[in-house]
């Protein structure tokens, strides 16, 4: 038998949809934990390190290396809580201690290279080679007319006793009342020329304001000496003036920039 037709008052079935479960979102992910004291004390100690080798800069990184050092010991406590950081921590501590260490050997090898670069370049005096004047704290001081002083390069200084002069009436530049000439003989006892074109004589005396004399009508004063080979001599004449008659006068040769003779006399 078929089945009636379907019609306005027929019930059509409903369909039960199921819903879908709620969705469940991700839970965000946790970041993870840094030491930043021990990357700073790693930066610093690295810089430290680096900049310790070189003079100058390692003024500087040596006073990076002290917070290399106090921060890698504070990363280390941090490591021990969050777990990270403990070898940047470490190598901090290391690079600091070590670019410290550095810092200090360079500073202290430059200084001494320094102060034998200067103790090398310093005045030579000279020892006193013949005579029989007194040593005198600071040096030999040799009296004039009676001692020569040799310098380390062997030239050998020796000057005459000073002797009372009357300059010409219209030469003589320094002179006063009293006037003075020395000769200085020059011997070089050396193995190399000795150049004596910067050489200089200069008197200090009690006789009031002591003067240089150039007098070149009589040849006083005038150090324009040359190249001295091994085993040649020269003669210079040096002058000077005082105000009143010195009771001494002490007297500085020097034949360069960089070496120079002491003599006293005593009138």
């Amino acid at each position: 038998m078929a089945p009636a037709p379907a019609g306005r008052n027929s019930v059509v079935p409903q369909t039960h949809l199921t819903p879908p479960p709620p969705s469940v979102l991700p839970e965000p992910a946790q970041p993870r934990p840094t030491n930043g004291a021990a990357t700073a004390a790693l930066v610093c100690g690295v810089i430290a390190l680096v900049g310790g080798i070189v003079p100058g800069l390692n003024l500087v990184s040596g006073l990076v290396a002290i917070p290399a050092v106090v921060c890698g010991f504070v990363g280390l406590g941090k490591a021990r809580r969050l777990g990270v950081g403990r070898r940047a921590a470490i190598g901090g501590i290391l690079t600091g201690v070590l670019g410290l260490v550095l810092t200090v050997v360079v500073i202290c090898t430059v200084f001494l290279g320094v102060d034998k670069a200067v103790k090398s370049l310093s005045t030579d005096t000279g020892s006193k080679v013949a005579g029989t004047a007194a040593a005198t704290p600071g040096g030999q001081t040799a009296v004039l007319g009676t001692d020569a002083v040799k310098l380390g390069n062997g030239l050998e200084i020796a000057p005459a006793a000073p002797v009372a002069y009357t300059p010409g009436e219209y030469e003589g530049i320094g002179t006063g009342a009293h006037n003075y000439q020395v000769k200085v003989v020059f011997t070089n006892k050396g193995g190399k020329n000795v150049d004596l074109g910067l050489a200089t004589a200069t008197a200090v005396s009690d006789g009031g304001a002591t003067r240089s004399i150039i007098d070149s009508g009589r040849g006083i004063g005038d150090f324009a000496g040359g190249t001295l080979a091994p085993g040649q001599s020269t003669t210079m004449t040096f002058g000077f003036s005082s105000e009143t008659a010195p009771s001494y006068v002490n007297l500085d040769v020097a034949p360069g920039i960089l070496s120079k003779a002491h003599f006293t006399y005593t009138f």
